[in-house]
């Protein structure tokens, strides 16, 4: 997932990985790296980006998150 910027400085690669469960019980997990500006998108603004996506890719009304992480691409 790659977020889109508009008027911010430069963009920093993050991992990250998403792994939610819905009602019935299936699971799903979501990982990549996205290019973020960190002076325009905060990490919970990709959160809930992130979520909105699996949620309508899963056709369902609700997710729970069951493990969230997001880091510096970077050692």
């Amino acid at each position: 997932m790659t977020a889109s910027t508009s008027g911010g400085g430069d963009t920093v690669a993050f991992h990250y990985v998403l792994t939610v469960r819905t009602r019935y019980g299936d699971v799903a997990s979501a990982d990549g790296i996205a290019y973020l500006d960190p002076a325009v998108t905060s990490r919970s603004r990709f959160f809930k980006e992130l979520c909105e996506r699996l949620t309508q890719e899963m056709g369902v009304g609700r997710l729970a998150v069951t493990f969230f992480d997001m880091q510096r691409d970077a050692l």
